[in-house]
């Protein structure tokens, strides 16, 4: 089994002791930046790289995201559209240093630990079981999903924090464990919550994975509350009909306060 592991050239450190993590008779891992060699067409070659490979593990650092944000990163974007064709459970990302995954890439699979890599990667290639029960970390069902765009996890974070004061939330970041069944763990978590929170941004707005979060609320009966950033005349078609009949609390995350936070979900 072929594993390939892409990394930025400031991050040598941590794709070698991946790889060294990796050691195992049944796997041959590859570092891209050594398998390239004509750094004239790099995306090219890890292209190539990456589509002989059975599973491709991107390690994410804070400077990757930096990167990606001024749009000096093209790889990372052309292979989650690329895997993103022939299924996410191919392509797993390593964060590191803390490193926040952009919200193109953030419907794959990542994780922040070496450990967790290499239990996916097993998973993935050996179908090793390696998690029991579902894909959520085991903590019992929550008064509220949260509903928010990766874009404002800043914000979405601080109002975690403020609702936690109060009530149990699931919070993705958190409690996602997602192992190639991100969808599925969405589902399971929205139907054991007893209600939805949906931060409602710009960001959120234009998200496809929110607004499918949204329906699946819909669809499981659960009542949804909506903190909103958003004037009524910002309200696009699409949103119309899933928030019909929903009240939008005007909300402001920048100058929020846990007392109003309390007031507007009672």
């Amino acid at each position: 089994m072929k594993v390939l592991i892409d990394y930025l050239p400031t991050e040598v450190a941590e794709a070698a002791a991946l790889q060294r993590a990796l050691l195992d008779n049944r796997i041959k891992s590859k570092l891209s930046l050594e398998e390239v060699g004509d750094f004239s067409n790099v995306e090219s070659h890890v292209m190539r790289l990456a589509e002989e490979s059975d599973c491709f593990v991107l390690v994410w650092s804070p400077t990757a995201t930096q990167l990606f944000e001024a749009e000096k990163i093209v790889v990372a974007k052309e292979l989650a559209r690329r895997f993103f064709g022939i299924g996410p459970d191919k392509f797993v990302i390593w964060r590191t240093g803390g490193a926040i995954v952009p919200f193109t890439l953030s419907d794959l699979p990542s994780y922040d630990s070496i450990e967790e890599i290499l239990l996916y990667v097993r998973h993935l290639l050996f179908g090793e079981r390696v998690i029991s029960g579902d894909f959520i970390r085991p903590t019992g069902p929550k008064d509220f999903f949260l509903s928010h765009s990766s874009k404002d996890m800043a914000c979405a974070d601080r109002l975690r924090r403020m609702l936690e004061e109060k009530v149990s939330v699931w919070y993705a970041p958190r409690d996602l464990r997602q192992l190639g069944m991100y969808g599925k763990a969405i589902l399971v978590a929205v139907r054991s919550c007893e209600r939805m929170l949906l931060l409602l941004t710009p960001n959120s707005i234009s998200s496809p994975h929110c607004i499918r979060e949204v329906y699946l609320a819909l669809e499981n009966r659960k009542q949804i509350v909506v903190l909103s950033e958003l004037p009524h005349d910002k309200i696009t078609d699409d949103w119309a009909y899933p928030l019909a009949g929903v009240h939008l609390a005007a909300f402001d995350c920048a100058n929020a306060e846990p007392n109003v936070l309390q007031h507007v979900l009672n």
